[in-house]
């Protein structure tokens, strides 16, 4: 039966997603009968594309990522990628274009934050306070969160006193730690 409502020959291939969500089929089936993944389909039958294209239409949006991919140096904020680009809306919020509320992210990481596995876009920063009240809820030292991390414990000194910032895999580690704790 999927086959054939993907046969029907829709003009539409949007209006087919959005005929089978109201049939009740789930993101990821719909993703399995047109060959796209899970997120891809919320994004189309969510507007997303319609509300993309009229950024890119006029200019818009094509000058604001590359300011936000400039500031944060080309690069995912999540793992560091520098591959296959994107910036989103730390709020999820796509009407708030501050650009304190826009981050850079790979596309694997943004499926993982809109399939679950990365619970909050607030995951990919932490400040010197953050990472200062983890470790003494973990009951750490400097230099034990440094090993757990992989870094040296002078490093993780100046991430407290705000004097560096963590890397994305630092991050990563920590968000990791902060889970488990």
């Amino acid at each position: 039966m999927l086959n054939v409502c993907y046969r029907l020959g829709m003009e539409n291939r949007v209006a087919r997603m959005l005929e089978l969500r109201r049939r009740g089929f789930s993101f990821q089936a719909i993703g399995d009968i047109f060959g796209v993944s899970r997120a891809r389909v919320h994004q189309l039958t969510s507007g997303y594309g319609k509300l993309l294209k009229g950024m890119v239409g006029n200019g818009w949006y094509a000058k604001l990522r590359e300011i936000i991919l400039e500031r944060d140096n080309y690069a995912c904020s999540k793992c560091g990628a520098k591959d296959n680009l994107l910036v989103h809306h730390a709020d999820l919020d796509d009407q708030n274009n501050e650009l304190s509320n826009l981050v850079t992210l790979c596309n694997a990481c943004h499926c993982s934050l809109h399939t679950g596995e990365l619970k909050s876009i607030k995951e990919l920063k932490m400040n010197s306070k953050e990472i200062q009240q983890l470790r003494k809820r973990l009951g750490l030292t400097q230099k034990e969160l440094a090993a757990r991390v992989k870094v040296d414990a002078i490093t993780v000194s100046r991430w407290e006193r705000a004097e560096q910032k963590p890397s994305a895999q630092a991050i990563k580690q920590l968000t990791r730690l902060s889970r488990k704790g």
